[in-house]
């Protein structure tokens, strides 16, 4: 009797135990599990990679705690094709090995152009992100840590010298951020 008090009173505690766990993890909110890059982390590495894009003569803006670099089509690819020219293979090369191992530090790849499309191809345009996601990805970045998307001309919030290309289809944004 003695030894079966002892297993049900063990097994209760277990289960209380396990049940407190339970509840206590379900207050934790989702937000709260994902990586956060903490400031001076973010600080030391946003300014390598202000250094690593004026070094390859592009311009960098500072928006809503990231960082956004604006490029002409032109720049990134050869021609009208989707082939990254290899000057800027290396720069991607690049801001991938710095953001690598970096919980939290997050790429969006947006493109612009105006909706409904009317002067350039959306597919090409978007088959053109994936292909800067994917070189991204090809030198380390992993793939959870990016994001690639088309948006209207009207959310463009770039240099003002690329607006003749913007409705065309004609500019690409990298925006790096801890959770952008």
């Amino acid at each position: 009797m003695v030894f079966r008090r002892g297993w049900v009173v063990g097994g209760l505690v277990s289960l209380a135990m396990v049940l407190g766990v339970q509840g206590a993890w379900a207050d934790i909110s989702v937000a709260a599990g994902m990586a956060v890059v903490p400031v001076g982390v973010w600080q030391a590495l946003s300014a390598r990679l202000v250094a690593r894009v004026q070094q390859q003569g592009l311009e960098v803006q500072a928006v809503s705690g990231g960082l956004r670099v604006s490029v002409p089509v032109e720049e990134v690819f050869v021609g009208r094709g989707r082939d990254v020219r290899p000057e800027f293979e290396g720069f991607l090369a690049d801001l991938a090995q710095m953001l690598q191992g970096v919980a939290g530090a997050q790429v969006r790849i947006l493109g612009f152009g105006n909706i409904p499309a009317q002067t350039y191809n959306p597919v090409e345009l978007g088959l053109r992100l994936r292909r800067v996601r994917s070189t991204l990805a090809t030198y380390g970045l992993p793939m959870r840590q990016m994001k690639a998307a088309l948006r209207p001309e009207a959310e463009y919030q770039g240099p003002g010298r690329f607006l003749p290309l913007v409705a065309r289809g004609g500019v690409i944004a990298l925006e790096f951020g801890p959770g952008v």
